[in-house]
Order: structure tokens, then C-alpha cells, then sequence
């Protein structure tokens, strides 16, 4: 890259008289400051530059911590999940005993069971939706604390084997060779592993 700068300069020279004559005009000067401003970036490009990728969704998904997350909350939500299912069991009953199959009933009590259902399609169709309302706040706080978790990760990761830069979102093409996202999942089950010996310590 020297040479190939020293063979600039002398090249320059020999074209003297044609730079005087561009020197009256802005071409001349627009030369001297792209020259410039390789000489200045030159060492910038001929330092190793370190740089990584991480496939974030891939790591909410596997890390550890959000599929414990998951666990929680299907746990915490299940009693009101079975609920709605068995409210949704009565209303099918109920509606099998309106079938012509099951005939002998007299018009009133038709009526009845026909106010019952509609009674329960209500409570179910409320129910349902109070609850996926509340599943849905519940995951996107967990949703937060794991992608939070993941960004503090792979900054950690960044920092500790000194990448210069490490891009997610948005990439179009990433060779394999930069993609660091296995190394930061392997670090996310450690720290889940260091997690669970403090819990198991305190107990």
C-alpha cells in the first residue's frame, strides 16, 4: 500500500503543469482532500477489525431462561384454562340436549336450556377473553426480561473476547464463521446453571 502511494507521488509530479492548470478550479482542491483522507484512513483499515452476528430470536426461543419462563406461565394460567375448557364442555352438553335426538322436551324447557346456553356462550366468549388478555401482559413482561437478559449477554460476550462490532437485526448475509450466536446461547445456559446452585444454595 506504500509503494503503491510513493508510485502516486511521483506520478503527480510528472503531471505538474496539468494540476496548475485545475488549480484555478475546485477540481484540484476536491483531489487533495480525497488523498488526505486516505492517508487518514488507511490505519484504520489495515487494523483487524472483529466483528459478529447474533440471531436474537433464535436465542429468546432457545435460551434457557425463556423456556423456563414459559413453563411458569403455563403453570400459573392452567386452572383458568381448564375452566374455560370445562365452560366450553357445558355449552356442547347443553346443546346436545336441544339435538332432535333427544326429543320428549316440551317448548318451555327448550327455552330454558336455549337461555342457559346463550347464558354460558357469554361467560365463556368474557372469560376467554380476560384471559388471553392477561396471558398476554404476563408474556410481554417476560418477553422483556428475557430479551434484556440476551442483549446483557451478548454484551458481556462482545466485551470479554473484544469485538468491535456485533450486528443482529437487518443483517442480509452473515458467514457462518461470524455468527457467535451458539457461544452466547452456551453462556446463557451456564449462567441458568449458576442460577440454580445459588437457589439450591439458599435452600
Amino acid at each position: 500500500m506504500i509503494v503503491e502511494f510513493a508510485r502516486c507521488g511521483d506520478a503527480l509530479k510528472k503531471r505538474s503543469l496539468q494540476t496548475r492548470q485545475l488549480a484555478g478550479s475546485g477540481v484540484w482542491r476536491k483531489c487533495l482532500v480525497i488523498t488526505v483522507c486516505l492517508f487518514i484512513a488507511y490505519p484504520a483499515f489495515a487494523a483487524e477489525t472483529l466483528i459478529g452476528f447474533v440471531n436474537i430470536p433464535y436465542l429468546i426461543d432457545k435460551a434457557p431462561q425463556a423456556i423456563e419462563a414459559a413453563e411458569r406461565l403455563e403453570k400459573e394460567f392452567a386452572p383458568r384454562q381448564a375452566a374455560i375448557s370445562e365452560l366450553h364442555h357445558s355449552i356442547n352438553a347443553l346443546k346436545v340436549e336441544l339435538s332432535p335426538e333427544e326429543g320428549g322436551m316440551t317448548p318451555d324447557e327448550r327455552e330454558e336450556i336455549e337461555r342457559q346456553i346463550m347464558k354460558l356462550q357469554r361467560q365463556h366468549k368474557r372469560e376467554e377473553q380476560e384471559f388471553r388478555e392477561r396471558l398476554n401482559i404476563r408474556k410481554n413482561a417476560e418477553f422483556k426480561k428475557i430479551r434484556l437478559l440476551v442483549l446483557d449477554a451478548i454484551n458481556a460476550f462482545g466485551q470479554s473476547r473484544q469485538y468491535d462490532l456485533i450486528v443482529s437485526d437487518g443483517v442480509l448475509y452473515a458467514d457462518k464463521r461470524m455468527d457467535v450466536t451458539e457461544k452466547i446461547l452456551e453462556n446463557l445456559r451456564l449462567m441458568d446453571d449458576m442460577d440454580d446452585r445459588d437457589v439450591q444454595s439458599i435452600r
